[in-house]
């Protein structure tokens, strides 16, 4: 995940040292976002991976983690293609059952992931840094 942002102050460009403090607070607020318990049981690894990076009036946030974009952007509901074939672990109030994926249950219109909304993780640590430095633009780009 890269997700990238047009700093401004005032219409004018920040100071490559103010960019470094506002890159700085922005990775500390989206990491202490994600430590308030917006995940049922977080293991702090996306947490841990969020990194941000300034190059000239733009800032850039990263992970490496691989669902991090479908955690803050969510995920539209969609048939599990690439579960065909499977046998799948299903936690039922019995316990764990174990199904295959075949194509005549896909027919049937099983195997369809709901979907989940995002959790603007880090649109919402950009927010809390243009609320701590009046007269900053931010723009995703």
């Amino acid at each position: 995940m890269i997700k990238t942002f047009e700093i401004t102050n005032n219409g004018s460009p920040v100071d490559p040292k103010g960019m470094a403090e506002i890159t700085n607070k922005a990775v500390r607020n989206i990491k202490d976002y994600l430590s308030a318990g917006i995940f049922k049981s977080s293991t702090g690894r996306l947490r841990d991976s969020i990194l941000g990076y300034a190059m000239g009036n733009v800032v850039h946030i990263k992970s490496d983690v691989e669902y991090a974009d479908d955690q803050n952007d969510g995920v539209s509901s969609h048939i599990m293609w690439y579960l065909l074939g499977k046998t799948v672990p299903v936690n039922t109030r019995m316990g764990v059952v174990y199904r295959k994926a075949t194509i005549s249950s896909f027919i049937r219109g099983k195997w369809r992931h709901p979907g989940y909304p995002g959790k603007k993780f880090v649109e919402a640590g950009m927010a809390m840094v243009k609320n701590e430095y009046p007269g900053v633009t931010i723009r995703e780009v």
